[in-house]
């Protein structure tokens, strides 16, 4: 709408005016968007935990041959993001399965509510 207003109208003034409102409109969605974005990608997620369980001196294996997945979370992370990731690892022949906020970078072991949901799959199957 400012370029067709730009364009038809001869006012430089008018025409500087519009170019700085456009500027700054762009400006601020680009801000707003960067700043929505989460803080962690999946694989700096992997890392985080990693990190954290070499600290406290456990090993863990990555079990890479199942997808990549996410899960939505009761309340909304940010305004954007409703989802975090979940990263199925091995603690000492044990599948455990992470919950990640790629916002915060806080993660629990969620091996209580996949078990949880099962049983209550199972209930409702049989």
């Amino acid at each position: 709408m400012s370029i067709v207003l730009i364009a038809s109208n001869k006012n430089k003034i008018t025409n500087k005016f519009f170019a700085i409102v456009n500027f700054l409109i762009i400006t601020a969605l680009i801000v707003f968007f960067i700043s929505l974005m989460p803080q962690y990608t999946y694989s700096e997620a992997r890392i985080k935990i990693y990190d954290d369980y070499k600290a406290q001196g456990k090993q863990i294996e990555f079990l890479d041959n199942v997808q990549y997945f996410t899960m939505r979370s009761n309340k909304p992370l940010s305004f954007m993001i409703h989802s975090g990731y979940i990263i199925p690892i091995n603690i000492y022949n044990e599948v455990n399965y992470m919950f990640f906020n790629p916002i915060s970078g806080e993660y629990f072991n969620g091996n209580d509510f996949f078990e949880k949901l099962d049983k209550s799959n199972a209930k409702n199957k049989g």
